[in-house]
């Protein structure tokens, strides 16, 4: 094998419209970190972005940076730019962090006040910004009420019944 040769990746992506009872609704912060769980395991900081319609189920997701063991770039424009391609109403951010502590960093807090005002002026909906640790932990901006949006989670009319 040549020293210069390189391997080329193919990414296949099948887009259909998941069936009803295959569609996952987002109804709090612990709905949302079950479905990425796994990232208690990484040994590098990953920033998942949910992109959620109106009624708070995900019509897709997208991994948006993977950083080191301590940090990851959170860049907004780069965050929002596929929720407003797919035409996202809301997003949930999630990231871990690698220490197993999620507590938020002075760069969480300041990261998630410049997503938030992004998103103000986008007419996208925060949901939560929330943080993976290791053992089931996590922190959730919502459930801690240091979000500008009054009702992270309503219900949608299916939970009201």
């Amino acid at each position: 094998m040549k020293a210069n040769a390189y391997i080329r990746e193919v990414e296949v992506k099948f887009k259909t419209k998941p069936k009803k009872e295959e569609q996952i609704k987002i109804t709090s912060a612990r709905t949302a970190v079950n479905l990425f769980r796994d990232l208690q395991k990484e040994t590098q900081e990953k920033i998942i972005c949910l992109h959620l319609d109106t009624r708070n189920t995900v019509t897709c997701f997208q991994i948006v940076f993977i950083g080191t063991s301590t940090n990851a770039i959170t860049d907004p424009k780069a965050i929002l730019r596929t929720a407003l391609l797919t035409n996202a109403c809301a997003i949930i951010l999630i990231h871990n962090h690698p220490s197993g502590d999620p507590s938020p960093s002075n760069e969480d807090i300041s990261a998630k006040i410049r997503l938030s005002t992004a998103c103000k002026h986008l007419n996208i909906h925060l949901l939560d910004f929330i943080i993976i640790g290791d053992n089931g932990k996590y922190f959730s901006c919502a459930d801690k009420g240091i979000l500008e949006s009054p009702k992270p989670y309503p219900l949608t009319k299916e939970q009201k019944r």
